[in-house]
């Protein structure tokens, strides 16, 4: 009988102390962290990088619209305030590339413009990536709540002075 409850008393204690016990919450735990992640969209923000004039609580829409051209005004004032200014026709576009990090800080990928607009404005990639080292000071991306860091591509048409 000793050896019964002593036989007993060990397999007791060795099932309640197995990792066994923890290894189900754990198990659950993974399953819904999966789940969560299958359901998020990683390709949609939900908050655009915004300015100070920006209005966060506006739909993502407007939110995006006022980044927009909020960022290509200042780039224009910036541009112009360097005296950088272009000759030729109006019309050519220069397409920006660009990451607004997590802190807010806007660094130019690449421009992507035709080549008679490269023989035009030589040293153009350099004139855009000071100009947007001088912009104003931006709040990030986020999503669910977390600063992320986002890419963009916008136009920028160069119009000639007059």
């Amino acid at each position: 009988m000793a050896r019964i409850r002593l036989v007993l008393g060990v397999v007791l204690l060795s099932g309640l102390s197995s990792c066994q016990w923890f290894a189900s919450r754990e198990a659950r735990t993974k399953a819904y962290v999966e789940e969560e992640m299958k359901q998020i969209d990683f390709n949609q923000l939900d908050q655009f990088p915004l300015f100070e004039i920006c209005d966060e609580t506006a739909s993502k829409f407007r939110q995006q619209d006022c980044f927009e051209s909020t960022m290509l005004m200042n780039l224009s004032l910036i541009m112009e305030e360097n005296g950088v200014t272009f000759q030729g026709p109006a019309g050519d576009t220069l397409w920006l590339d660009f990451t607004v990090d997590q802190q807010g800080v806007v660094t130019l990928d690449s421009t992507a413009f035709t080549n008679a607009t490269a023989n035009k404005y030589p040293g153009i990639y350099e004139t855009m990536s000071r100009s947007m080292s001088d912009l104003p000071p931006l709040e990030p991306a986020l999503k669910r709540g977390v600063p992320v860091a986002a890419e963009f591509r916008i136009p920028l048409v160069l119009k000639a002075k007059e």
